[in-house]
């Protein structure tokens, strides 16, 4: 529309120059103080009055996204898995099973993520800050191969643990030249915990057979302890004992940053498919340990150390829970440990190869370290494709290995800018083919609000 405006103005004026004598003269003949043309844009000031005939600002592209700030509620995300048995198991008139592929073990999971309440407020992408609260639930179960194929090995552990965190955490994000920092200090609260002791497992099994000797030795060990954040959960010495907590909260921090590689690089300059950003995060980094210090403990052990050497021997064992080879019993009681949180930490990269950036892939590696696992340490990666319309509608398919899951995942978002409504699905397993055949299941659901 400007562009027509100085047209027209320079269709008026363009006599007074072509009778002037010098730029000089046709301020005087305008009664103008000055005329400036730089490139597309063209001024005049006339007395005092400044005309700005510059080119129109680009538009930035039109967006739903929430520029202001954001209310999230009841955000929950939820599954369970087995490498075992898979969804169409229980579709079939006559089930079938392969029980060699118990040779490898059989594990379950249980976990759950709910966010009651969080928000956010932004400040035009430059800087930001926010409150969550979170509720975590892991729970496991790993049993070893060996012992389902009563193979020959001596103290073979399985995974039995557990873990349920509650968090409250302030949280923000600005920028430090071309890095973006976000930032999440968090102090947590451990309910409950199962982990296994320091050295080997809360559960290991030992099979010797010596046939040059004629004997075996036979035993199932199992000594798992339940820590718990509250009196009410176990019984009181004293009746006039009132309930309190018997747990003490731990501090870690949550941080990411991003990084523009390939502009800094000039990558993107040379061409779109080499668009590209690069970051890392670093998940619940322990400062402060929290504390637990109540615990009830429960102890079996069916067989012995001792060899056996004859069926009279293998029936006493088996006989009576009396015997001194076969103990069963549990006991509350009270020893001060350290809990942390699950560690993670990733490296990922955000590529943008077309131009209108309506899809976006993210590729990821890291690795996790685990307390509540025997084998603490495992790797973490995967891939996520999104695909954005105008933030409007939003959907992610991903490939992804975490937690120790397989999860085959499609997440979509409907947001009406002031409404936003998140749901989730995904196929997981502790096997990467089994997480095609609904070995385990996962939904997600939340709610959000904003400006």
């Amino acid at each position: 529309m400007k562009k027509i405006y100085t047209l027209l103005i320079c269709f008026f004026i363009m006599p007074l120059f072509l009778n002037a004598q010098s730029l000089e003269e046709a301020l005087e003949i305008m009664d103008a103080d000055e005329i400036t043309l730089d490139g597309g844009d063209f001024n005049i000031d006339l007395d005092g009055l400044d005309y700005d005939f510059s080119e129109d600002e680009p538009k930035k592209p039109f967006s739903f996204k929430r520029a202001k700030f954001e209310l999230g509620l009841l955000n929950l995300n939820a599954g369970f898995a087995n490498d075992f048995l898979s969804a169409g198991d229980f579709f079939t008139e006559t089930m079938v099973l392969n029980i060699h592929d118990l040779d490898k073990g059989l594990r379950f999971n249980l976990g759950a993520d709910i966010t009651p309440f969080y928000f956010a407020v932004n400040k035009n992408d430059v800087w930001g800050f926010g409150l969550s609260t979170n509720v975590s639930v892991l729970g496991i179960v790993g049993i070893s191969g060996n012992l389902l194929s009563l193979s020959k090995v001596k103290n073979d552990p399985s995974d039995i643990g557990g873990a349920v965190f509650a968090e409250i955490a302030p949280n923000g994000f600005f920028h430090v030249q071309k890095f973006k920092v976000t930032v999440k200090p968090a102090l947590y609260f451990p309910l409950f915990l199962i982990k296994p002791p320091k050295k080997g497992s809360n559960f290991s099994y030992t099979y010797k057979p010596d046939k040059s000797k004629g004997q075996t030795e036979l035993m199932v060990d199992f000594d798992l302890r339940l820590y718990a954040g509250h009196t009410a959960f176990f019984p009181l010495d004293d009746e006039d004992e009132s309930p309190g907590l018997t747990a003490s909260p731990g501090f870690d921090i949550s941080a990411t940053v991003q990084y523009p590689l390939s502009e800094v690089l000039g990558l993107s300059g040379i061409h779109r498919i080499l668009d590209f950003d690069v970051g890392v995060d670093v998940v619940s980094l322990p400062f402060i340990p929290g504390s637990m210090t109540s615990y009830m403990e429960s102890k079996m052990k069916i067989g012995s150390d001792k060899p056996i050497t004859s069926f009279d021997d293998l029936s006493d064992l088996m006989s009576s829970p009396d015997d001194e080879e076969d103990d069963e019993s549990s006991a509350y009681g009270e020893e001060k440990i350290n809990v942390l949180r699950p560690f993670k930490m990733l490296v990922w990269a955000e590529w943008r190869p077309f131009e209108k950036q309506t899809f976006t892939f993210y590729p990821s590696l890291g690795f996790a370290v685990s307390p509540i696992y025997v084998r603490k340490f495992s790797m973490e990666g995967g891939m996520t494709a999104r695909m954005n319309l105008k933030d409007l509608f939003i959907v992610d398919l991903g490939v992804n290995y975490n937690d120790r899951l397989w999860r085959n995942s499609i997440d979509m978002a409907i947001n009406l800018r002031a409404f936003e409504l998140d749901l989730g699905v995904d196929m997981r397993s502790q096997r990467f083919g089994k997480s095609f055949t609904a070995a385990g299941v996962g939904a997600a659901v939340g709610l959000k609000f904003g400006w």
